[in-house]
This record gives structure tokens, sequence and C-alpha cells, in this order.
């Protein structure tokens, strides 16, 4: 290795730690050696020296008259693997848990996770998240199906694996992991008949009734497969008028107080986040959970479990989204020839104390 001298190898221990925190990923470029001597005030002479021994030590490469890039070959116990999480710019409760559940994972695996919030594909954000990871875990922040011709063949002509949660993209050659979520209002539907519940309603952001891939169109295509549950949507409906992803909180707890009691279901499907002014509205009117009225969640929240009374509910796991995601990206780097994957994470139902039975049918 290249003597240096102590300027120089002050530069190469913090180019060393730069590589080593994320800032310079594998095969990305350094910056010129004249924005380097810029940088750190020095000469190009002690530049070349940092440079040099970083080098020797195979943490560079040189690309002649282009300049040096971080070696794809460098070990994960110079420099850890960088997965980037990208995630649309609306931040949500279920985000904030996705993240939880990844940072976790990555961090038993010894892998590096950043996160980028994005509005669209070709915000500046997801561009320098695809530069400087070693792979991308993302929920799209805008319709696949959008996505520009030049932008979709940069994605698939970037050398780096890419795992999309919650759409089906391997007909483009991307690997996905998808919830089975058309099946959860038919599950936690089938619940509650069999428990004796004919008056079914459901809490709906007005907002969101405009997809019909939403919980309010599953609802009522499923309560029409059960001649014995009422079909009087209108009066089963507890529609919120509230803005695309802000809190229905407030809505939900204003519009039961003002039932007074005389709700229209006997038990009512809500989000998690729904659930405690739910409860609050119940309880300040006098009434209980599930004496009263039932509650019964659709979601995935990580403190749900600490929900009293304990949530009768039906979700596709973000934790197993957070699982089977990073496995995939693991498999990819192992075997990048491998067909595209999907993976299908299956809804599932669990009892609790929010649902009254009120005797088998």
């Amino acid at each position: 290795m290249p003597k240096v001298s102590v300027k120089a190898d002050t530069i190469l221990t913090e180019l060393k730690r730069q590589i080593a925190i994320g800032n310079f990923a594998r095969g990305s470029a350094l910056p010129s050696q004249y924005e380097l001597a810029k940088l750190f005030q020095v000469s190009h002479m002690t530049v070349r020296k940092a440079i040099a021994g970083l080098t020797a030590e195979g943490y560079l490469r040189c690309v002649p008259r282009v300049g040096f890039f971080v070696n794809d070959t460098v070990s994960e116990k110079k420099m850890q693997r960088q997965v980037g999480l990208i995630l649309p710019a609306f931040a949500t409760p279920e985000f904030v848990d996705f993240i939880v559940h990844m940072q976790r994972m990555c961090d038993e695996k010894k892998l590096l996770l950043r996160q980028a919030f994005a509005r669209h594909w070709d915000d500046r954000t997801v561009d320098e998240t695809i530069a400087c990871c070693d792979g991308i875990i993302a929920w799209s922040p805008e319709d696949f199906a959008k996505l520009s011709p030049v932008f979709l063949q940069k994605l698939q002509q970037s050398g780096k694996p890419l795992i999309l949660i919650g759409i089906h993209e391997t007909g483009r050659g991307f690997d996905s992991v998808v919830g089975n979520t058309g099946s959860e209002i038919q599950l936690l539907v089938e619940n509650l008949v069999r428990l004796g519940h004919h008056n079914i309603g459901l809490a709906a952001q007005i907002q969101q009734m405009e997809d019909d891939k939403n919980h309010y169109y599953s609802w009522r295509k499923t309560l029409q497969n059960y001649p014995e549950c009422s079909h009087d949507f209108d009066r089963l409906a507890l529609l919120l008028d509230v803005p695309l992803y802000q809190s229905t909180q407030h809505a939900i707890y204003r519009q039961l107080r003002a039932m007074k009691g005389n709700y229209p279901f006997s038990v009512l499907i809500v989000k998690p986040a729904d659930y405690l002014s739910a409860v609050a509205a119940v309880t300040d009117d006098g009434f209980s959970v599930p004496d009263d009225l039932s509650l019964a969640v659709i979601g995935d929240r990580i403190e749900m479990q600490y929900y009293r009374p304990a949530v009768s509910y039906v979700n596709v796991s973000l934790e197993a989204h957070a699982r089977e995601a990073l496995a995939l990206l693991l498999r990819r780097w192992e075997n990048p020839d491998m067909p595209p994957q999907e993976i299908l994470i299956p809804s599932c139902y669990v009892p609790g104390d929010s649902v009254k039975s009120l005797g088998l049918c």
C-alpha cells in the first residue's frame, strides 16, 4: 500500500467512514479530485494520495478518463449493503409501522436501511435512493401503470433489484409482494355472520369510495351474498366526509355521538386508527362495546394488541409484507437471473372481545 501523509490519511479515513455509512454505495462515483480538494481544503496531491490508498485497499476502482468508483466487490465487513425503502410522501400510521418492521429486520441482517418519501416516481429522492442503494423495496408513490416509458426503462436497466409492495408487476420484470386484500372484507363478514350479526355497518371515507377496489365496494358485494343480512347500504354505511389522507377520528366520533345509542348496525367495521375514537363515542354516551355496539377492525397496526376491549380484526400483516419483501430481495441478490417472483400474503382473522356473539345463525 502506498505511503500516505497525515492529511491524506485523515481524508482516507473520512472517505472510508462515508462509504461505510452508505453515502457512497457500491458502484457509485466518488466526487472529482477537484471537488474533494475543495471540500477538505487540501491540495490535489493530497487527495490523490488518499484515493491511491483507498484503491490499494480495494475500496475504489479507476475508470480511465471518467473517475473513481466504489468497488462493487467491497466486502460486507467493510461496507453494509444498503436497502432503499421508497414510500409515498403522505404519512400514514401504517407506513410508520412498516418502517419499524423493516428497520428491525434489516438490523438483524446487518443491512443499512435508507428511507425516501416521494410524491411521484420521478421525484429526485427516488433517483438518489436508487443510485445509493444496493436494492429497493417500494410502496408505489403513484399509479405504477401510469409510469412514463422513459422512467420504466430506467428502473428496468438500473441493475438494482426492485421489490414492489401491493401491485402485480411480474409481467414487466419486477418482483412483488402483494396482500390478498380482496379477501379481507369477505373473511371478516363471514365471521361476523357466524356470530349472528345481520346488520353489519362500515365506516367509509367518502373520498376513497371513488376507487372500486375500496373496502366499501367489497363490503356491499359481500353482504349481497348473505340473504339473511340487511342490504340497506345507505343506512348501514357511516360515511366520513374527510379529505383523503386526513384523520377520520373526529368525524367518526361526532357521527356516532349524534346517534345517541340508536345504532342502525349491530356491528361496525372501522379502520385501526378509528377504533379508539369509536369506543370513546360509545362510552361517552353511556353505552359499552360490545354490549351495545360491536366493533370490528380491518387493517393492521403494531399497537392494536393494546386496544381495549381487545380487538376482533382481520388484516393482511404488514410485518409479513416486510419479512417477505426483504427475503425476496436477499434471494434476488443471490440469484439475479431468477424469473420475477410474486409473493401473496393471505388475510387473517383474529377474534377478540370487541364483537359480541348474538347466537349462531
